[in-house]
């Protein structure tokens, strides 16, 4: 449920869900992640430096929790802290770029699952959020990759919601057309 509502860019709602899991399972390494998850930058939004303390904790906390949690989810937790740090820069595009680089190897390791790809394409939308396409309307390169792995899930579960959100998104400013 929290992921659905982070896919809508419903943070609070998302942020409200995974507390609730916490509350009924304190040992939820995925829950914790998922506050974390939630309380970073999105391509509405950028990260709020008063988030950082929680968003560092919630990650540690998923890390420390993590020792009973499949493969999978170990690396999509290991991926998370590295977007966040004890003491961030006051620029934190280096931590979103290695946050995006670190999920585009999770992405690959565990290419038939959906939702981190889709996660990884959010990845990579936050690091240059709204500036997807460049003046002459040729997608930036990480545009072309967002699309790639976009276009990759499209054809596995074309319903999926949050790359169908993802790929209005990533589309509608230049090629409204690709996001149908």
């Amino acid at each position: 449920q929290g992921l659905f509502y982070l896919y809508a860019f419903n943070h609070a709602e998302a942020d409200r869900s995974f507390k609730e899991a916490i509350r009924l399972d304190s040992t939820c390494a995925m829950c914790h992640w998922g506050v974390a998850l939630g309380l970073g930058p999105n391509i509405n939004r950028p990260m709020s430096p008063d988030s950082n303390a929680d968003a560092f904790a919630y990650s540690q906390k998923a890390l420390s929790l993590s020792a009973t949690t499949s493969k999978m989810e170990q690396a999509l937790i290991q991926a998370l802290t590295k977007r966040y740090a004890e003491n961030p820069p006051e620029d934190r595009s280096e931590l979103d770029s290695i946050y995006a680089d670190e999920m585009r190897l999770v992405s690959q390791r565990y290419r038939e699952e959906i939702d981190i790809a889709t996660l990884f394409v959010e990845s990579l939308m936050d690091c240059m959020p709204w500036d997807y396409w460049l003046p002459n309307g040729e997608p930036r390169a990480r545009t072309r990759e967002v699309l790639a792995v976009l276009d990759y899930i499209a054809e596995t579960d074309p319903t999926h919601p949050g790359a169908c959100h993802f790929y209005i998104h990533a589309a509608e400013a230049v090629h409204p057309d690709l996001a149908t």
